[in-house]
C-alpha cells in the first residue's frame, strides 16, 4: 500500500508475486481494495513517521484473517489507535521490532542469492551513488538529491 501511483507501478513491475493498493485516505475504501487479496495472513507495516494518521494502518488490520499477525517495524511517531474489538475477536498477534535481527538479515541475503528477491537492474532499481562509510555525508546528500522509488545509494566496504 502506498500513496504514490508511480512508486506503486514501479513496485508492481518487480515481480508477478507483488500486488499493490493505492491508499485512498478512507479506511473503508482501503479495506475494500484489500478485499481482493484477503483474508490476509500478515500486515507488515514499515511506514515512515509522516504516515501516523494514514488510513492504511486500520485497513491493513481489518483485512487480516482470524489468527493473523501484525508486524510493526516502521517509524511512526507517537501513539496509534488499534481496533481493540478486531484484535480480540480475530485473535490477532502484534509484534514490533525496530530494524532486524542478524538472522533476519541472513535470511534476506538468502532470498537475494536464490533469486526470489531481485535487486539492482533486474528489479528496475538504479544505483545513484556508492560511498565509503567515512563519506557518509556525501552519501546522505546524494540520497536526498536522488531520492525516489527505485533509486538507491549504498555504503561500500573500505576494501574493494
Amino acid at each position: 500500500m502506498g500513496r504514490s501511483e508511480d512508486a506503486l507501478e514501479q513496485l508492481g513491475r518487480i515481480s508477478d508475486r507483488v500486488a499493490t493498493v493505492k491508499i485512498s485516505g478512507d479506511v473503508e475504501e482501503d479495506v475494500e481494495a484489500l478485499a481482493r487479496f484477503s483474508p490476509l495472513d500478515v500486515f507488515f507495516d514499515i511506514s515512515p513517521a509522516s504516515a501516523k494518521d494514514s488510513s492504511h494502518f486500520l485497513a491493513g488490520m481489518a483485512a487480516l484473517r482470524p489468527g493473523g499477525r501484525v508486524s510493526l517495524v516502521g517509524g511512526l511517531k507517537g501513539d496509534v489507535g488499534f481496533p481493540y474489538g478486531q484484535l480480540v475477536h480475530k485473535g490477532l498477534t502484534i509484534k514490533g521490532k525496530f530494524m532486524n535481527t542478524a538472522q533476519q538479515a541472513k535470511d534476506l541475503i538468502k532470498l537475494v542469492e536464490r533469486g526470489i528477491l531481485e535487486i539492482g537492474d533486474r528489479a528496475g532499481m538504479k544505483v545513484t551513488g556508492k560511498s565509503r562509510l567515512e563519506s557518509w555525508e556525501e552519501a546522505f546528500r546524494t540520497a536526498a538529491e536522488e531520492s525516489g522509488s527505485g533509486s538507491d545509494v549504498y555504503f561500500t566496504p573500505n576494501k574493494e
